[in-house]
């Protein structure tokens, strides 16, 4: 509606223009119909523009957006392989202690990286978060804050743990400030916000808090954290399918996976174009170069069979 009546005025002003404009090029017009014209012009033009311009400045007035945009506390987000181990560093730089982490990944290998990169920094890991982040998890947590006294939370791990961190912040925030380090191993984004969501278990209802204050002030974004296969997953595959198999599982899983298209027709002649394959369900994969996917495709081709005709 705002749009429409913006375009009928300028739409009004512009017909003033055009009826004085044909005024002026009337068929012979005499000397006096002239000047009257080119008087009613001026004055028209006078008269529109002011009206336009009052319009304009009373819409960008009325209608101009307004509010208030604050940032968080995030001061340096740390990126690449291996990064982790400027942990240990960030926490120095802060003058930091009595550094607590807390996960979901307790008994994995990974842990101990981020353990380790702190050194007699770490005051202990708190690994009982779980999903949906409880308030008895929480309240739990809070209890380990004081029962160590740390002066920083190390989230690590997905949304989880990074929420838990918050609500905990923000319910310890009357005794006692602490800074928040993030090291994500998932694409929650939650390292990046100063919401945090928590549980209640007797209603099952979902609540959160958001502070400034809970906001991580350092995220650590390291992929070799996620490449790991956890203990439990790597028992299960060496079970069932034997050590070596299980070797060439983890191996695939950290490579880059094929993309599969679906084309309306002429599969091979799109596959031949992209410079991929073609599945037997005519599908087009494509598989990254040098990948050992593309190297087992090539030695390996697919033989797709022709489709039946289907005649009614």
């Amino acid at each position: 509606m705002k749009a429409f009546r913006f375009i009928a005025a300028v739409y009004t002003r512009f017909r003033i223009l055009q009826d004085s404009l044909q005024d002026l090029t009337s068929a012979r017009p005499s000397a006096a119909h002239m000047q009257h014209s080119i008087s009613r012009l001026a004055e028209r033009s006078r008269r529109g523009a002011g009206n336009l311009a009052c319009f304009l400045w009373q819409s960008i007035w009325m209608h101009a957006p307004s509010g208030e945009f604050n940032l968080t506390r995030l001061e340096r987000v740390i990126y690449g392989p291996g990064k982790i181990k400027e942990l240990g560093a960030e926490a120095e730089r802060r003058g930091l202690s009595r550094v607590l982490v807390v996960t979901t990944l307790g008994g994995f290998p990974i842990l101990d990286q981020v353990t380790g990169a702190l050194g007699a920094r770490c005051a202990g890991a708190f690994t009982g978060i779980v999903q949906h982040v409880p308030r008895g998890t929480v309240d739990a947590l809070q209890a380990e804050i004081e029962r160590v006294n740390a002066d920083c939370l190390v989230s690590f791990g997905g949304g989880s743990p990074i929420d838990s961190c918050k609500v905990a912040i923000h319910g310890v925030s009357a005794t006692r400030e602490l800074v928040h380090i993030a090291v994500p191993t998932t694409l929650s984004a939650a390292e990046y916000t100063s919401a945090g969501g928590v549980t209640d278990e007797s209603t099952r209802v979902k609540g959160g808090v958001w502070d400034a204050r809970v906001a991580p002030r350092t995220v650590i974004n390291d992929p070799a954290l996620t490449m790991d296969t956890p203990d439990w997953l790597w028992r299960r595959w060496t079970a069932v399918y034997g050590e070596e198999s299980a070797r060439a599982i983890a191996r695939v899983h950290q490579g880059e996976p094929p993309l599969d298209l679906t084309v309306k027709n002429d599969a091979p002649g799109w596959a031949e174009k992209l410079g991929g394959i073609v599945l037997p369900t005519g599908s087009v994969r494509l598989v990254p170069s040098g990948s050992r996917r593309a190297q087992h495709h090539r030695m390996h081709p697919i033989k797709v069979k022709p489709q039946r005709e289907n005649r009614i």
